[in-house]
């Protein structure tokens, strides 16, 4: 029986690590100067770096792992969210002195500005930010409460004078209302403001805004809020080269199909080595469809789109989308792939049970 319509679900996105770092040689490709760059009007500098969003090449040789920005169209910088396709945060300006910048969480201007509110996942801005970047306990909160229609929640919410209706609702199943002025708390602990049936996210706003009402939300969002970050230490996101095996002439992107591969990938034909790619990240190109090089021939793991910005790849198990009528999926998809790949929290997972029929009586 032909399955192919069941397996478009089991994308899976995949992440790779750092690899452990070895010494850097005179032939290791160089970056641009990243002294001296610029997006829109804001001069990015050490220790931020600006990415290419498409190949993901860096303009420093040695960049800070989460500093990574990328600068849309063009005349904004935005740095990457931790939460794998979320949207991520428009730089207002950055102070190199104080090691702090203006930021707004271009997620929550997204669910405001959605069509179908319906599909939109609400996320605590706190738990978007990577390691070295802190919320600044100047800010004030704004905590939107998503409440429920069935149970009254969203009617009970509706008579508190302290929270405002907003545009974000999904007809007859929720409604969104704001809470304006909640002074911020280091520990993240904001249960005084839960309200039963209501889920609750927490959105920093300026700390000039007290005394402004929840119904400008939407203004309060787009002022954004002040970050902090911590002085990075001498790592960075992509593997470093290893000694003598790169020039720069001979590493440029490469194309399988529609996908742009770049290092720390790299294309392979056959069993010949690509000296691009590092250890893991060789890449099979079949027929204009990429391959993770990950085991048997046949049996890999097609390449959808890799994200080189935050260390991600889309990938599908397309082996079992077998139309063989006597094909048993026998090994889990995780299987597949090595160190320094391992599958992403995001994915949801789809189980196949092969069960036998019963014995004739």
């Amino acid at each position: 029986m032909a399955m192919a319509g069941w397996w478009f679900l089991i994308f899976v996105a995949v992440w790779w690590l750092p690899l452990p770092l070895t010494p850097v040689v005179a032939e290791e490709q160089q970056g641009e100067d990243c002294s001296d760059q610029k997006c829109g009007n804001i001069n990015i500098s050490d220790p931020f770096w600006l990415t290419d969003k498409d190949t993901g090449r860096s303009c420093s040789s040695d960049p800070y792992l989460d500093f990574d920005v990328a600068c849309l169209n063009n005349s904004y910088p935005v740095l990457r969210s931790a939460i794998i396709f979320n949207k991520g945060f428009k730089i207002l300006n950055i102070s190199y002195q104080e090691r702090s910048f203006y930021a707004v969480d271009l997620g929550k201007l997204n669910i405001l500005q959605s069509s179908n509110s319906c599909l939109s996942q609400f996320y605590n801005t706190s738990i978007k930010l990577n390691h070295p970047f802190t919320i600044a306990p100047v800010n004030l909160n704004l905590i939107l409460y998503n409440c429920t229609e069935k149970d009254g929640a969203a009617a009970a919410a509706s008579r508190d004078r302290a929270l405002a209706p907003t545009r974000v609702r999904c007809p007859n199943e929720w409604v969104v209302l704001a809470r304006a002025g909640v002074p911020h708390d280091t520990t993240g602990n904001y249960s005084n403001y839960a309200r039963k049936g209501c889920a609750a996210v927490v959105v920093p706003v300026l700390g000039s805004s007290s005394g402004a009402s929840a119904g400008d939300y939407e203004q309060l969002f787009s002022d954004g809020f002040l970050l902090t970050w911590d002085p990075p230490p001498h790592l960075t996101i992509f593997p470093h080269i290893r000694p003598g095996v790169q020039a720069q002439a001979a590493c440029q992107p490469e194309r399988c199909g529609n996908l742009t591969v770049y290092s720390p990938f790299g294309i392979v034909s056959g069993s010949k080595e690509n000296r691009c790619a590092q250890l893991g990240f060789q890449v099979h190109c079949i027929d204009g469809i990429p391959y993770l090089g990950y085991y048997e021939a046949g049996f890999g793991l097609q390449i959808l789109d890799i994200f080189y910005s935050n260390g991600s790849l889309l990938v599908s198990d397309v082996h079992k989308l077998s139309e063989t009528g006597c094909n048993v999926p026998e090994a889990n998809t995780a299987t597949k792939m090595g160190h320094p790949f391992s599958v992403s929290p995001m994915n949801q997972n789809l189980i196949f049970n092969n069960c036998t029929k019963a014995p004739a009586a």
